[in-house]
């Protein structure tokens, strides 16, 4: 009998290692093809913690809406067209890590002179800060651009 442990990464609430001990039934080499297969399956559970500064807002945003939240249909189809403005607009193209509170008000000045009303441009506002919020809670994120945004 062997005991067989894989680290998976750090908590990402407390922050300590984690780690998944198994034990094998079997000889040293039925071991270490476990250890394998196990260590394989960690590796894909830490990469899919890692964060991806580089991430796209437009393709955030995309992946944000795909992701079930439990909205009611309405909210859903009003999201889908703030979203789909978004993705087209310049600010889309930018990487999502490096938004900040004066880029978005530079934005958001532009689209009230494309003629967009104030609340068509607090609905974007609030997309923007609730799909990077996501973001940060789902780790993808290091930090949330617009935390300090009034």
């Amino acid at each position: 009998m062997w005991e067989v442990r894989v680290a998976l990464g750090a908590d990402p609430v407390s922050g300590r290692c984690r780690q998944r001990s198994v034990t094998v039934r079997g000889d040293c080499a039925e071991a270490a093809e476990a250890l394998a297969w196990w260590a394989a399956l960690a590796t894909v559970v830490r990469v899919a913690r890692r964060s991806d500064p580089a991430v796209s807002l437009a393709r955030l945003l995309q992946t944000w809406l795909g992701t079930d939240h439990g909205w009611r249909p309405s909210t859903v189809a009003g999201y889908r067209s703030v979203v789909a403005f978004l993705v087209a607009d310049p600010l889309g193209r930018r990487r999502a890590s490096t938004l900040t509170p004066a880029l978005v008000r530079v934005a958001c000045t532009g689209w009230l002179a494309g003629g967009a009303g104030e609340a068509t441009v607090w609905a974007r506002v609030r997309v923007l800060r609730s799909a990077l919020g996501w973001a940060y809670t789902e780790r993808i994120l290091d930090r949330c651009p617009l935390d300090v945004m009034r």
